[in-house]
């Protein structure tokens, strides 16, 4: 995805899809999770998440992540995933790795939860993150 002045950023799915198969063919089908103001997140073969860097920033985010979340995975009380990278130019950058197990917490989940369990989950989170942290 090169075009002389440094790598094309995939804009869509379909270009972010066609970068990481590309280079991986082991990961398709690949399909359409999200996209954040990084990345270009897509479901790929065997349960993995394949996060494609959207600009310059991002792939310095994702080569970052790389380096220091596997060294972090032992220390945390909760599942952390361990990113394999991968940079099929110079410049850019995707991360593959498998994907969190259990539902997304989202807002309505939250609603729906008692108050107890609502307490244990804040509890278990904030534990994490102070662990993160630390």
């Amino acid at each position: 995805m090169t075009g002389g002045r440094g790598p094309r950023w995939p804009r869509t799915y379909a270009e972010a899809a066609a970068l990481a198969a590309a280079v991986r063919p082991d990961l398709a089908p690949l399909a359409p999770l999200g996209r954040g103001d990084h990345c270009h997140a897509l479901a790929a073969a065997g349960g993995r998440v394949v996060r494609v860097a959207r600009h310059a920033e991002a792939a310095v985010a994702l080569r970052r992540e790389a380096a220091v979340v596997p060294g972090l995975a032992g220390a945390l009380a909760l599942a952390a995933p361990r990113p394999a990278l991968a940079e099929p130019e110079p410049g850019c950058a995707f991360a593959v790795h498998h994907a969190a197990r259990g539902a997304a917490l989202t807002g309505a989940r939250w609603r729906r939860l008692p108050p107890a369990r609502r307490d244990r989950v804040a509890a278990a989170l904030a534990a994490f993150l102070r662990a993160l942290h630390a």
